[in-house]
């Protein structure tokens, strides 16, 4: 691991000891299972206290789609999003359980069906999107920097057109 990220790994675990919101997440997660959380920025805090709910799947799937990238699951999912948000398919963000530790992820739902886009996970506790949440959460989550010459890049401005009400 690097020494910028350990650096903000540890600033983060200073701020997680700071917030009585994220202690409780911290704790509520901790009662799923795992034994650590790892603390990085959580914006939506409140709102999973809220209406987060540990999601229990029967079906789960790993998604293939050419713009996925390891590591990237918040992106993963805005393209998913946009590519079939008229079949269904719903933005789900949290936190999910692997090898021990919760992490900060974002994944899929469509007609019942967790939509994986990295990696197998054990748990999942989060909330479900609407459309207004999602396009915010895309917003906040689709980097034009990130992909400037992927075909990828569509996606982007496809987005930019829905924010506007260009598009449906």
């Amino acid at each position: 691991m690097s020494m910028a990220l350990q650096e903000v790994l540890e600033i983060s675990r200073e701020l997680w000891k700071l917030d009585p919101q994220l202690i409780l997440l911290e704790k509520t997660l901790l009662k799923l299972g795992g034994d650590k959380v790892v603390p990085i920025p959580e914006l939506k805090a409140e709102m999973l206290l809220a209406k987060g709910s540990l999601i229990d799947y029967r079906k789960k799937t790993l998604s293939r789609h050419y713009c996925l990238a390891p590591s990237r699951c918040h992106e993963n999912s805005c393209f998913l999003w946009l590519d079939r948000k008229g079949q269904g398919f719903k933005i789900v963000t949290g936190w999910a359980l692997s090898d021990g530790g919760w992490h900060q992820h974002s994944w899929g739902l469509q007609r019942g069906v967790l939509k994986e886009t990295t990696c197998h996970r054990e748990k999942y506790f989060g909330v479900v999107l609407n459309y207004e949440d999602s396009l915010e959460f895309c917003d906040n989550n689709l980097s034009v920097d990130a992909y400037p010459n992927s075909p990828c890049f569509r996606y982007r401005t496809y987005l930019d057109q829905l924010i506007k009400g260009e598009r449906k």
